[in-house]
């Protein structure tokens, strides 16, 4: 990452409020600069943020409705699937969820 986006994550409002407050009183400086870095770090992490809930919205409708096939797939795809089995069936027993039927 290079020093001026350094800058921008550690210290955002700082910076932004002393590249645009110059500039609005008159002196010749480039906030607009400073502005599009700082647009461009907020729709990154927008983007990762949308991306994130997407994702975890999708893995809640699968589990719900489709979750014993699913967990089933997801543990043979595993690098060790008789351990990924024991555990998630661990798991869902302290919640209250059976898994025997679905998998064993």
């Amino acid at each position: 990452m290079n020093d001026s986006r350094q800058l921008l994550v550690r210290h955002g409002a700082v910076v932004l409020f002393a590249a645009v407050f110059p500039e609005q009183v008159g002196v010749p400086l480039p906030a607009l600069l400073w502005l599009f870095a700082a647009g461009a770090l907020v729709v990154a992490v927008r983007a990762a943020a949308g991306g994130s809930l997407l994702a975890d919205l999708i893995g809640c409708f699968l589990g719900r409705r489709y979750g014993h096939r699913v967990l089933a797939l997801l543990c043979r795809t595993s690098l060790d699937p008789g351990s990924c089995v024991r555990r998630m069936q661990d798991d869902y027993a302290r919640f209250g969820i059976n898994l025997n039927k679905a998998i064993g």
